[in-house]
């Protein structure tokens, strides 16, 4: 069936043309059973792992400020807004993330119940 139809918004003829059906020859699925003895079970098994946020600060190691002021920045970038200016001799949790010369690092903070988490300078600092 050929149909010509014009498209109101761009004015532009619009034909269906009737295309042949596929030739493809037809394939047909055949359902199988498996036999039970060569079936496997899976068990899945919870397992703890730890959590660099949840850690308690015994558990990750510590490095000492050496300059006397450093920011703690969101993102590993001079750029990047600083979240809180730690000075020398602070002492902070060093995560395993670092990203060219820059460390992950978490500090408790008195006025954010949660602590800081952001990256500062690796140069800066020296794990004790």
């Amino acid at each position: 069936m050929k149909k010509k139809e014009v498209n109101p918004v761009t004015e532009t003829k619009v034909e269906e043309v009737e295309t042949p059906p596929e030739t493809a020859p037809e394939t047909k699925l055949e359902e199988v059973e498996t036999p039970p003895e060569t079936l496997t079970e899976t068990k899945l098994e919870e397992v703890e792992t730890p959590d660099q946020e949840n850690a308690t600060a015994s558990e990750c190691p510590k490095a000492i400020v050496l300059c006397p002021k450093l920011n703690i920045r969101h993102r590993p970038t001079k750029e990047s807004a600083v979240l809180l200016v730690i000075k020398k001799d602070d002492i902070v949790e060093l995560t395993s993330e670092t990203v060219k010369g820059w460390i992950r690092v978490f500090v408790s903070d008195a006025n954010n119940d949660e602590g800081v988490s952001g990256f500062v300078m690796g140069e800066f600092i020296k794990e004790v």
